[in-house]
């Protein structure tokens, strides 16, 4: 048998998204002895992440020319159902750790310093045959090592508990209060506004719609608005805002994941609940059934880079690999849309620079806005708060950038094969 040695790297598109469409076919190409979890190299201030990274050690009989080839097909089959809007790439490192007897083997020199680092994480155990990586990373100097960051817990992604929001208290007090629609909420609804093709009469189906934010937005639209939510105390809520009321609003208490309204719909949209979902083969005939043909189908969501570089990651260490295990990658729903037959799927970015008041974010963490809050334990919450008051002590504002992504499909018309 031959041990092998591999790192994928991602720079482009949903990078961490891309890496993980990659990750769960290695053990396809050879048995899984070792699994890193995802590294980035971390930016310069203000700029993004430019590379993630992530390594493994495979067993198979295979050379590993023949494994680099069988990759490199693995890659390109994730990226044919990705749509090019969604810039998925991924690249691919192989080392031959293949013991002695004179074999030629492929060695660690051009190996990627982000690879090495992570590869450098699950070699727990020394080995002879590691040599050539181990004097690599040695050889790395300290401020490249330094500017390498692991994400905890993203090797094997955990499933999460959804969050109940009718168990959480006052939906008003603890959601829609905390949460006001935000110029990055217009920016992003703007973004499906053009997706959707959004006018006058037109039959939209908010799922996860929640206290009505997006709801009140499409009526005001003047399109014909039903909102659905599992839960009963968020569209109380909803109910209550007097412009569902003069936008004539319809709103039903319903989980998504067993039915929908008949219908039929022009446009249905996903603002941020795609992550309650089921996304198995029942949810996307659902989908197309209660579609016109041509219908069109929105998801605003969160690229799994996002959950990385978000400003609370740097407090609440679980937030990426909490977040990673809730939401499906954009290239995950790019592959599920082309599977499930829909057409034209697209994806739009929207990266947002803004200056928060620090009071205001502080404040916000500690209400626990983002339903993400809800879910780690109560030490790391008020350990990561506690810091986050310490590093926000003397700041006035502090910069943010949040990243999102309109992932948009239409159903097949008749016509279409």
């Amino acid at each position: 048998m031959t041990r092998l040695q591999i790192g994928l790297r991602s720079r482009s598109g949903d990078a961490p998204g891309n890496l993980r469409e990659v990750m769960v076919h290695l053990p396809n190409v050879g048995r899984l002895c070792a699994l890193s979890d995802i590294h980035y190299r971390k930016p310069a201030k203000g700029a993004c992440a430019s590379e993630y990274g992530v390594a493994a050690e495979l067993e198979t009989e295979q050379a590993a020319a023949v494994v680099r080839t069988d990759l490199h097909a693995v890659v390109e089959g994730v990226a044919a159902r990705v749509v090019r809007s969604a810039q998925f790439g991924v690249d691919v490192d192989v080392v031959d750790l293949r013991v002695g007897h004179g074999k030629q083997r492929e060695s660690a020199t051009g190996v990627s310093p982000l690879v090495l680092v992570a590869l450098d994480s699950i070699l727990t155990q020394p080995k002879p045959q590691d040599a050539d990586v181990r004097t690599r990373i040695r050889a790395l100097p300290h401020d490249m090592r330094k500017a390498i960051v692991r994400v905890p817990g993203t090797a094997e992604l955990s499933p999460v508990q959804a969050v109940d929001y009718d168990l959480i208290g006052d939906a008003r007090m603890n959601y829609h209060d905390v949460r006001p629609l935000s110029r990055f909420d217009r920016e992003l609804f703007s973004c499906v506004r053009t997706s959707i093709g959004l006018r006058r009469g037109l039959r939209v189906l908010d799922v996860g719609c929640g206290t009505g934010r997006f709801s009140t937005l499409l009526a005001a639209a003047h399109a014909a608005v039903t909102g659905v939510d599992k839960s009963a105390n968020m569209l109380t809520v909803a109910r209550e805002d007097p412009r569902a009321a003069q936008a004539r609003i319809d709103y039903l208490c319903m989980d998504a994941n067993i039915d929908l309204p008949q219908g039929p719909f022009d446009a249905i949209t996903f603002f941020f609940s795609v992550q309650y979902m089921k996304l198995g083969p029942e949810f996307w005939a659902r989908l197309r059934g209660r579609l016109v043909p041509g219908g069109v189908v929105a998801f605003a969501s969160f690229p799994h880079a996002h959950f990385v570089q978000t400003e609370h990651a740097r407090f609440f260490s679980s937030i990426a690999a909490i977040d990673m295990a809730r939401f499906p990658s954009v290239p995950r729903v790019c592959a599920l849309l082309h599977e499930s037959g829909f057409s034209q799927v697209a994806v739009d970015d929207v990266v947002w620079h803004e200056e928060t008041p620090a009071s205001t974010l502080i404040a916000r963490t500690a209400a626990r806005y983002l339903s993400t809050f809800h879910l780690l334990s109560t030490k790391e919450f008020e350990r990561g708060l506690a810091a986050m008051r310490d590093a926000y002590a003397k700041e006035g504002t502090v910069t943010r950038t949040i990243r999102a992504a309109v992932i948009s499909a239409r159903r097949r018309a008749s016509a279409e094969r």
